[in-house]
């Protein structure tokens, strides 16, 4: 951390929990000693410089505007009540996310719209008294659900669509959201993309996705090279974990283009590799079928001859 004139590093000695950290204020020697913590930050102060407690207390300030979404999620979907919600409430299951959309009714209009463009079906809220039921209608069969029972991650994807479309009415902050693509057909991927690339004009706060979908970045890159989207706006890393030094992130360019370059060998080509595969095999069956069918009758004929 550094105050802008001194300089302070921590270096814990060894795996165990309980390690001391070799400590060095502006490069000086470092001494030995305990550092308690509360997630990322330091969790006495005392332990360290007295000027590092401002900076410590504006990070706290500023990780009350992140907005975590773990994976998997799970929600109230059947008789809840609004009753205890507050409308700036956020839990790391998405628990809250039907209750949001009961007590605001363009959210409701916003997530519904986007679930009717997504997956072809209808979110419904069925009031029985004071309780709520949240349920889903396929719009090809007309059968309705409750939404935790109807499977391809609709369930799963409710808080996310929530965070996306409250991002710009939040306080400045960040929002990190791990797999929004959870459970969901690999085609649906692309409409999760465009909820996130749609709002991200409109919002000041930052979105974090831990994702495996190649189809996000892939999308992405579209609006990149669509010049829909600055590829100043973007990054993207690459988690990795080495034998030797454990895990590590690589910083993966994409530039106007949107080309990505020093992306590592393999990775992100899987789906144009296997294409390739598939067109060489039906290019060799259909070379052997026409050959077989050239060879075949001028074969007999030999065979006769002899």
């Amino acid at each position: 951390m550094d105050s802008g004139t001194d300089r302070i590093e921590a270096q814990r000695k060894s795996i165990d929990p309980q390690s001391l950290y070799d400590v060095s204020v502006s490069g000086r020697e470092p001494d030995e000693r305990p550092i308690a913590w509360r997630g990322v930050l330091p969790q006495k102060t005392h332990q360290l410089p007295n000027w590092i407690d401002p900076q410590i207390e504006e990070i706290r300030k500023w990780a009350n505007g992140v907005r975590y979404l773990k994976c998997p999620r799970r929600i109230a979907s059947s008789h809840f009540t609004t009753e205890s919600y507050s409308p700036g409430a956020h839990d790391t299951n998405g628990m809250h996310a039907p209750m949001a959309l009961a007590a605001n009714n363009d959210l409701w209009d916003s997530v519904r719209e986007w679930y009717r463009k997504a997956f072809g079906v209808s979110l419904e809220l069925k009031t029985e008294g004071r309780y709520f039921d949240l349920t889903v209608r396929s719009n090809s069969n007309g059968a309705n659900i409750p939404l935790d029972q109807s499977g391809a991650g609709l369930s799963q994807v409710l808080p996310v669509a929530v965070a996306a479309l409250t991002a710009n009415q939040s306080e400045p902050g960040v929002d990190i959201i791990k797999h929004p693509e959870t459970g969901l057909q690999p085609a649906a991927h692309a409409h999760v993309a465009e909820l996130f690339l749609e709002n991200l004009a409109k919002c000041e706060r930052s979105t974090i996705l831990e994702t495996h979908s190649e189809m996000i970045l892939l999308r992405t890159r579209r609006w990149i090279a669509e010049k829909r989207l600055s590829p100043e706006d973007v990054l993207v890393y690459w988690l990795y974990v080495d034998p030797d030094d454990g895990a590590g992130l690589r910083k993966i360019t994409i530039n106007e283009r949107g080309q990505m370059g020093n992306s590592p060998h393999g990775i992100f080509s899987e789906d144009y590799e296997e294409v390739l595969a598939i067109r060489r095999a039906i290019a060799h069956n259909e070379a052997m079928n026409m050959n077989a069918h050239n060879i075949g009758p001028s074969t007999a004929i030999d065979s006769n001859v002899q």
